[in-house]
């Protein structure tokens, strides 16, 4: 039912794991990046290596608010849990998702149950990026559509898609590929600002889902806040 009305699915707009990188410039002034990632990880800025180097992954509060250097953010999980560090832009390559919006998913999360709940996701504003411990969903072009996409998300529809491809805990982009991309401006078909359980509900009705088929999601699939 989902196939035969649509041509597009979120996978598209998923990207691969690990899309932000140091530049030469970064690894020749901080050799000891290289010796500590090895072979292995490369260029990848991983979370493990925010943690590592706190002097050249900087709290905001560390920042000197006279030096003319340009900074990126950058998202991680660490064992305090999440954090926003930054870093100097010319030691990142350009990557385009750093112009735009994105919402920031775990690469992995619980076990790959049908159905479970997601681990929170956060929106990236342009200017922010992420360590490998997340993968981007978007370059939307607007806080908007990342909202309205971060609300996706939460959907019992949405996961029960999920939930045919995912059966571990990793979220790779291969996961994403049987839920349909929705149109996430304020033109769109569905009313992003009205509840999750009212978006699922005009999700059904939009691929034409029968009582039974409502009825095996609404209760296979956990709520999520």
């Amino acid at each position: 039912k989902v196939n035969s009305n649509t041509n597009s699915f979120l996978s598209d707009i998923i990207s691969s794991q690990g899309i932000y990188r140091f530049t030469q410039k970064a690894l020749l002034e901080n050799p000891s990046i290289s010796q500590y990632v090895g072979a292995g990880t490369g260029d990848k800025i991983g979370s493990g290596i925010v943690e590592q180097f706190p002097s050249i992954f900087i709290e905001e509060s560390k920042l000197d608010s006279s030096e003319t250097t340009e900074y990126v953010a950058i998202y991680a999980k660490i064992k305090e849990g999440r954090v926003r560090r930054f870093i100097r832009k010319d030691y990142i390559q350009y990557i385009s998702w750093l112009d735009s919006y994105n919402v920031l998913i775990a690469q992995a999360n619980n076990s790959g149950s049908f159905g479970e709940v997601l681990s929170p996701s956060l929106i990236a504003a342009p200017g922010e990026g992420n360590a490998d411990t997340f993968i981007c969903m978007g370059q939307f072009e607007t806080e908007a559509e990342a909202k309205a996409a971060l609300r996706y998300l939460s959907t019992k529809f949405l996961r029960a898609l999920l939930g045919i491809k995912k059966v571990t805990q990793n979220n790779p982009k291969s996961v994403w590929v049987h839920i349909p991309l929705q149109d996430f401006s304020s033109n769109s078909d569905i009313d992003w600002n009205d509840s999750i359980t009212h978006i699922d509900q005009q999700l059904y009705q939009k691929y034409g889902f029968s009582v039974d088929e409502i009825h095996f999601i609404e209760s296979h699939v956990q709520e999520m806040d």
